[in-house]
């Protein structure tokens, strides 16, 4: 999962992802499917299909766990900088 965490020197400014409403299990739409993008671009293999199940859950939790941020599975601001989330 070590390249999941990327180079996070090109993040975006602190603040820029403030305004998206968090992701969680159960969450769906477009903003799901960028995430697992995301998650793919970074060495996940998750099927792009814009629902946070148990495969999204669990990749947003090594993420995290890698990138050395609080590990809850729910895709906030220091996630979304991590991921580098435009």
């Amino acid at each position: 999962w070590n390249a999941l965490t990327g180079g996070s020197s090109s993040a975006p400014a602190a603040g820029s992802s403030s305004s998206q409403p968090k992701l969680r299990h159960g969450s769906r739409g477009s903003a799901v499917s960028t995430l697992q993008s995301g998650l793919n671009a970074r060495g996940a293999n998750l099927k792009v299909d814009g629902v946070f199940g148990a495969a999204t859950g669990s990749a947003v939790r090594s993420l995290q766990s890698a990138a050395g941020i609080g590990v809850d599975g729910v895709v906030g601001p220091d996630t979304r900088r991590v991921i580098l989330w435009p």
